[in-house]
């Protein structure tokens, strides 16, 4: 997964905006911390901030809550105090503005407090926002944000689990889209891959379809759609069953749907 880039414009007064994003070339790395950690455990976690610019740039570090859309993408949120999910009570590390020379790099420690008891699975983001300062006057201030997810397992008890919630058509012209909506009931993030058995009259399978859903990931208590298109020489008039088969890392069950369909 990429860094991911968030560009606020904020028009305080007038009716003229202008951006440019030029002006926010960092980088953080990782992009993204995924590991396994014990209860009752202090671990420290090292980012590197690249100021790929001619110019200083100051940066004020944040924390906010993961979330996943539909898609895959991942949306920052402000931090919820009843949020199971996340982590971001966790993290510790200083709060102050950090300014960062020109084409240098610059070391951001912070460290994960885990406590006793906790869900399995466990997500945050840690932020770093910036202000183009060249660029602000009293009409428009334009504002970056630039992050690394942290996933985070507890060891314990590990359920895993999901439902599939829809699986329709969805387009039904040229080609068959079909859309696959799951719900990840599990107490950690998983990831889903599978296809769709295509069955005619004779009960004879003339085709298989793969799901398309990037990483797959889903996290807990959250849902993922999944695409899958029917087309080509085997696409002819008649009636058919598409079954659909789901499997998750981690899991044996194998999670199943089917539907009929006439072309």
């Amino acid at each position: 997964m990429k860094n991911f880039f968030i560009l606020f414009i904020i028009l305080l007064s007038g009716n003229n905006l202008y951006s440019e994003t030029n002006f926010f070339n960092i980088s953080v790395s990782p992009p993204i911390i995924k590991m396994k950690l014990f209860p009752n455990t202090l671990k420290n976690i090292k980012l590197v901030i690249s100021n790929n610019n001619n110019k200083p740039v100051e940066l004020i570090p944040m924390v906010m809550d993961l979330e996943l859309d539909l898609n895959g993408n991942p949306i920052a949120h402000p931090q919820e105090k009843n949020n199971k999910w996340s982590c971001a009570d966790w993290l510790i590390f200083n709060s102050n503005p950090i300014s960062i020379p020109p084409l240098e790099n610059l070391d951001f420690n912070l460290q994960v407090k885990v406590p006793g008891f906790s869900q399995c699975g466990q997500y945050s983001i840690i932020m770093f926002q910036t202000t183009d300062l060249n660029k602000i006057n009293k009409e428009i201030e334009v504002v970056g944000r630039l992050g690394t997810i942290l996933m985070f397992e507890i060891s314990g008890r590990k359920y895993i689990d999901a439902i599939i919630k829809k699986f329709d058509i969805l387009h039904f012209k040229e080609e068959i889209e079909f859309t696959i909506l799951v719900r990840n009931t599990s107490n950690i993030d998983i990831q889903c891959n599978g296809s769709i058995v295509i069955i005619d009259n004779n009960k004879r399978i003339i085709d298989r379809v793969k799901i398309n859903g990037g990483t797959g990931t889903i996290l807990p208590e959250s849902e993922r759609e999944y695409k899958a298109i029917w087309k080509g020489k085997t696409l002819k008039s008649g009636s058919y069953v598409a079954k659909l088969k789901l499997y998750i890392p981690g899991s044996s069950k194998v999670h199943q749907k089917e539907i009929q369909l006439t072309i």
